[in-house]
């Protein structure tokens, strides 16, 4: 009758130990899944915060440069918004890109308050208001999509209110009034007219190189500088910020690794006392120090990654958790499958130096442990 393989043994003294003592792989399971979700959850509720404040820096047109030079000629009534001849005509390649002209005028609502106008081409208009003849208000006081009535050099003008978000909110006014050109007073001239230039770049921040274009263009022509309304510091600011949370998260993984390799050991070798003998005893029988490693690096793998499963699914709760902390707006937001990569990478290399122990206390020889 042959004898039974040693991975035989193996697998009955790991099922008789978790019988006698279940604390133990209970404890790395319970541990391990509390600090990964911790980890977890952590990484995404520090995401959603970055990704809140960005959505709100761009509706807030914090994100958006302005850019006032005088006007060389009156805004005509272009296919185009932006003229091609237009010294901002280049900033189209960069983003997204809003001609408008401060008007040397100010038209007043309903309460005799005035408030700026300026005049922008039909093309834009026409995505905000139904007619030519109609202005658009935008205003912080009154519900979007209303028609009131203002009055521009004492003359009645129909006006549809719009939220002051996105690209116009750079201009910092709590009410203005945007008109097309059908409805600038004829007795306006060019004199004292200037051209407002609302730029939002594609890629979240990248300002620096196409203001600076402006500026040379400005210079080339030997014409005055143009007042440069630059959110580069708010930018640069939110960009800390934003280091510092991948820094964060960066100390969180590593407290996880930390944890897991502590927790690990210390189990560890409390186990490799108390089954110093047997281990022995089935190195006696064949099994060779390698073999019983790998059992132990088997064992804890399966625990860990059960813990991260179960980790894992905690993060279904993320939406119901965001909804109620007030980010409704986020819940479709997921946790980044390179962050769960390096969670899981983090756990699975801790525990691989948490056998470190087990690996010295097997170099004994047998003649130290057995009798």
């Amino acid at each position: 009758m042959s004898r039974p393989s040693p991975l035989f043994y193996l697998w009955h003294e790991t099922l008789a130990r978790w019988r006698e003592q279940p604390s133990s792989p209970l404890v790395r399971l319970a541990l391990t899944t509390t600090l990964s979700a911790a980890a977890a959850w952590f990484w995404l509720g520090s995401t959603a915060q970055e990704t809140a404040l960005a959505r709100e820096l761009e509706r807030q047109g914090f994100d958006t440069a302005v850019i006032r030079a005088s006007a060389m000629t009156s805004l005509p009534e272009l296919s185009a918004a932006l003229p091609a001849d237009h010294w901002a005509a280049g900033l189209s390649e960069f983003g997204e890109t809003r001609l408008l002209q401060a008007l040397p005028l100010s038209a007043a609502r309903a309460d005799r308050a005035t408030m700026p106008t300026y005049l922008a081409p039909w093309t834009l208009l026409a995505k905000f208001v139904s007619s030519p003849n109609e202005a658009l208000w935008l205003t912080t006081r009154l519900p979007p999509g209303q028609s009131q009535v203002v009055w521009i050099s004492g003359q009645p003008v129909r006006a549809q209110t719009a939220r002051p978000e996105t690209l116009w909110s750079a201009l910092g006014e709590d009410d203005t009034l945007i008109i097309p050109p059908a409805l600038v007073p004829p007795a306006t001239t060019a004199a004292g007219r200037v051209d407002v230039v609302l730029f939002r770049p594609t890629q979240f921040g990248a300002t620096e190189a196409p203001l600076a274009t402006v500026r040379m263009i400005f210079a080339g022509n030997q014409l005055p500088p143009p007042f440069i309304q630059d959110p580069g510091p708010r930018l640069v600011a939110f960009a800390r910020l934003q280091t510092l949370g991948q820094v964060w998260r960066l100390a969180v993984l590593a407290l996880l690794g930390a944890c897991v390799v502590l927790t690990f050991t210390a189990i560890g070798v409390l186990e490799e006392r108390q089954t110093r003998y047997t281990q022995a005893l089935l190195r006696s029988l064949g099994s060779s120090r390698l073999t019983i490693w790998g059992a132990s690096l088997v064992e804890n793998l399966l625990l860990a990654n059960l813990a991260l499963i179960a980790a894992g699914l905690t993060l279904f709760a993320a939406p119901s958790a965001l909804a109620v902390a007030g980010l409704r707006d986020l819940t479709t937001i997921a946790l980044p499958f390179e962050a769960w990569l390096a969670i899981t990478a983090i756990v699975n290399v801790g525990l691989f130096f948490s056998l470190i122990p087990l690996g010295c206390a097997l170099r004994r020889p047998l003649g130290f442990v057995l009798p």
